[in-house]
């Protein structure tokens, strides 16, 4: 059975759009690379790919599949799943939607990729359904964001430039908002549920591999470091 490269389940969502829209403007009109979109309600999965062609400035309506799955229907995402070879959702907060995806992909032996930035949810699925990836011969790929990328290519840069052993690094945030300015739903609740949950990492981190400082720890300055500066 043929199968798309990529499909992008939550397409009609807030992040979902730009991840369409970038695949679009990605592939080239030779067919080198399958893909399709995903989610609940036809009509808005029409209107992605309608937005997609004005930005790309070609028509992918016609180029880009089109699946109806629901995160609370299990056949739809093993039907979504068994038709993919990658699937990136961008259906969250992960700690309530992303283990059914990921439950699909293992069983259907189909690649998981998302954008969580959710601390406690990664390490929870990583030891969840890290055994079970991995015999399916699934890649679960996670934190695929813009609040983990940075700082995983600014560690990668900082042992690669400093002249010895990093044993630990601080990280400076510079927050700047428009006045006026909002935050997404989806990203606002999984922010809630990760610091509620926040006492949740200290058993996690234990349970999957005791910690060990190889030099001095650096003192917190968190009230220092952190502001946010509107206009």
């Amino acid at each position: 059975m043929s199968r798309y490269d990529v499909v992008v389940f939550g397409a009609s969502g807030y992040t979902g759009q730009f991840v369409a829209e970038e695949l679009a403007r990605s592939v080239t009109t030779s067919g080198a690379l399958t893909w399709a979109i995903a989610g609940r309600n036809r009509k808005k999965l029409d209107a992605v790919l309608v937005e997609a062609s004005k930005h790309v400035g070609r028509d992918v309506t016609s180029e880009a599949g089109i699946i109806i799955a629901d995160v609370n229907d299990k056949a739809s995402l093993e039907n979504m799943c068994e038709v993919a070879k990658v699937v990136i959702s961008c259906v969250g907060p992960y700690r309530f939607w992303g283990g059914p995806v990921i439950e699909a992909c293992i069983s259907q032996k189909c690649h998981y990729v998302d954008i969580c930035g959710e601390t406690q949810v990664l390490e929870t699925f990583q030891e969840k359904y890290h055994a079970d990836a991995e015999k399916a011969g699934v890649h679960i790929v996670q934190a695929c964001g813009f609040d983990c990328i940075p700082a995983d290519l600014g560690m990668l840069y900082t042992i690669e430039k400093f002249p010895g052993v990093i044993t630990e690094a601080e990280s400076v945030h510079k927050i700047v908002s428009r006045k006026g300015g909002s935050v997404h739903t989806g990203t606002w609740a999984s922010l809630l549920h990760s610091i509620a949950n926040a006492n949740e990492m200290r058993k996690k981190r234990t349970s999957l591999a005791p910690f060990q400082w190889l030099g001095p720890k650096l003192k917190k300055r968190y009230s220092e470091l952190m502001w946010c500066r509107c206009w």
